[in-house]
């Protein structure tokens, strides 16, 4: 019913039960609200777990993880889920660089969650240009000492992967999730039903 990066919340019978019989007793849309509530509710320790897990310099990933309704609660299924999909471009002061650099984590999210290779990075190389708009040649800035040093190409040592959604979705925030989400929903639920009428 819930669901974060790979993790579903599946209410017991008994509960389902009571949850559907007062869905059936109040408005669709009133209800899809308070079941997407409930659930966002419920998935906030896991989104605090999943930013306190993630290691940026920066600090623009822990800042652009947030819950937001997915794609199937457009279609009437109630779905909430951990992402960065809603992330904007931010300005931020990049570790060895001069200037401030824009940078957007729904770019690069996969990168931390899957890790990178090891190798060599030569700048302008792909389908970016190696020359910037002016002319100029683009050059790595590397930090040595107290000083900069522009390098052609580098040896970069790779990333490990971070799982931070498994990582935060795991063992006792899985049962956490759910008693949470029991425990925000009926009560809301039945609240709902009182003020339309049902018994």
């Amino acid at each position: 019913m819930a669901r974060g990066d790979g993790f579903t919340i599946e209410l017991d019978p008994a509960a389902l039960a009571e949850v559907n019989r007062l869905l059936n007793s109040i408005p669709e849309k009133v209800g899809d609200r308070a079941v997407i509530g409930a659930m966002k509710k419920a998935i906030e320790p896991a989104r605090l777990a999943a930013v306190a897990n993630v290691k940026d310099r920066t600090g623009a990933l822990a800042k652009s993880i947030k819950t937001t309704a997915g794609k199937k609660a457009r279609k009437g299924a109630p779905e909430v889920v951990i992402s960065t999909r809603r992330a904007k471009t931010q300005v931020v002061r990049v570790p060895g660089s001069r200037k401030p650099q824009r940078v957007n984590p729904r770019f690069y999210l996969h990168l931390v969650l899957l890790g990178t290779a090891s190798g060599t990075r030569t700048a302008g190389v792909g389908k970016v240009s190696k020359k910037r708009a002016d002319g100029s040649e683009k050059f790595f800035q590397v930090p040595v000492g107290n000083s900069i040093v522009r390098k052609k190409s580098i040896r970069h040592p790779g990333g490990r992967p971070n799982p931070i959604f498994d990582k935060a979705l795991a063992g006792p925030m899985r049962r956490r999730a759910y008693n949470d989400l029991t425990g925000f929903l009926i009560p809301r639920l039945r609240k709902l039903a009182k003020k339309y009428g049902a018994k």
